[in-house]
């Protein structure tokens, strides 16, 4: 640093990094609904609104910082992130945002990835069976996604990984049930499970008319409004239910169907049910997906009970 004639008085100034006062320091993933890597950094806002900025998979997202347990440190999520995606670049750059609105990249971290925070995880936990077995068969469920949607099948995300899955014990019984209609005009028809970065139920209902309809599932109640058509139909609509979460594979759904009030007909499903229909299937890619869904669903289970 030169300091120019006639600015004397620099030479007694504090001199002020922006490095002293943003950091990023750590990483973790959170296995709700959708996988979520998150990003800790120390930030101090008073020197403008702290942000980081996410390319992932060709895309630009920005996200707020929310204070974090320690004081002066922030978080920063990346939310949905498809099992199949496990193995993508996450570049992470934390902004900030001065006065003038100009973008100052105050820390980044270039690349990073789930598998990745995996293999950290297990490094630095070496003598934690749970954990290591959740891993695994974390990484599992993204090879099964990856062989199941096509995407990068020839570099399968969970392969040299330190720990081994757990085996499979097969579903032997399932949760479903269908009641007698009470009218033939109107019926469930099916229900499953719809795959994507979070998993929901379906329910499907055959009707030529939905005036009046409500399907209750678990005391939440949608109207007509909520169905939509399903695609080459007439008279068939599905339903989705909120994002399920990894330990909740077990838990079990009713679904009323009903027209002003009275209830014509009930079926009762879970993520469980759909496994014991499809674990054995003669479409191979959807058998190891289920199988590898629920063993990772089990793992989430017993890691949570450790805790």
């Amino acid at each position: 640093m030169t300091i120019s004639e006639e600015n004397d008085e620099l030479l007694c100034a504090t001199f002020h990094f922006l490095d002293d006062y943003f950091d990023l320091t750590s990483a973790s993933l959170t296995l709700g609904t959708s996988l979520t890597m998150n990003y800790y950094a120390k930030a101090d806002p008073s020197y403008g609104t702290p942000a980081m900025r996410f390319t992932y998979r060709g895309k630009t997202e920005y996200v707020t910082g929310v204070p974090a347990e320690t004081e002066g440190e922030y978080v920063f999520s990346l939310t949905g992130i498809a099992p199949q995606c496990m193995g993508e670049n996450i570049k992470a750059e934390l902004i900030l945002t001065l006065e003038d609105g100009t973008e100052l990249v105050v820390d980044a971290k270039a690349s990073y990835s789930v598998r990745q925070y995996c293999d950290d995880a297990l490094a630095a936990n070496p003598d934690n069976k749970a954990l290591a077995t959740l891993l695994a068969d974390l990484l599992v469920y993204g090879d099964a996604a990856q062989d199941y949607t096509g995407f990068n099948v020839d570099t399968p995300v969970s392969e040299g990984f330190a720990a081994a899955p757990s085996e499979w014990e097969a579903v032997t019984d399932t949760d479903f049930t269908l009641s007698d209609k009470t009218r033939d005009d109107i019926r469930f028809t099916s229900a499953g499970v719809r795959f994507g970065h979070v998993n929901r139920l379906y329910f499907k209902v055959k009707a030529a008319d939905l005036t009046g309809v409500t399907l209750t599932v678990n005391g939440k109640t949608y109207t007509a409004a909520a169905l939509t058509l399903v695609e080459d139909t007439t008279d068939t609509y599905i339903l989705y239910t909120d994002p399920i979460y990894a330990t909740e594979f077990d838990k079990v759904f009713t679904a009323e169907l009903s027209v002003d009030g009275e209830v014509i007909q009930t079926l009762t499903y879970s993520v469980r049910s759909y496994v014991y229909a499809k674990q054995n299937s003669e479409n191979t890619e959807m058998a190891a997906l289920v199988r590898a869904l629920y063993a990772y669903g089990r793992s989430a289970i017993a890691y949570k009970q450790e805790q």
